[in-house]
């Protein structure tokens, strides 16, 4: 499987997870000021497309 089929494999998981879960699995403690309890609405790489509830993912090397 390739990355981009992992990657949005995944999207499609984080979508219902909620930021405080998110945070477990990455075993970080959020320091946002935001409600642990919102939900993903979608994930994306490129700031110019962020909307609203999105994740955004930054990608190492990957200019757009």
């Amino acid at each position: 499987m390739c990355f981009w089929e992992t990657f949005f494999s995944l999207v499609a998981m984080f979508r219902s997870l909620l930021l405080s879960q998110l945070a477990q699995i990455l075993a970080v403690s959020p320091h946002l000021p935001v409600d642990p309890t919102t939900g993903i609405q979608g994930i994306t790489t490129d700031t110019r497309t962020l909307q609203p509830g999105d994740l955004f993912v930054a990608l190492r090397g990957v200019t757009v």
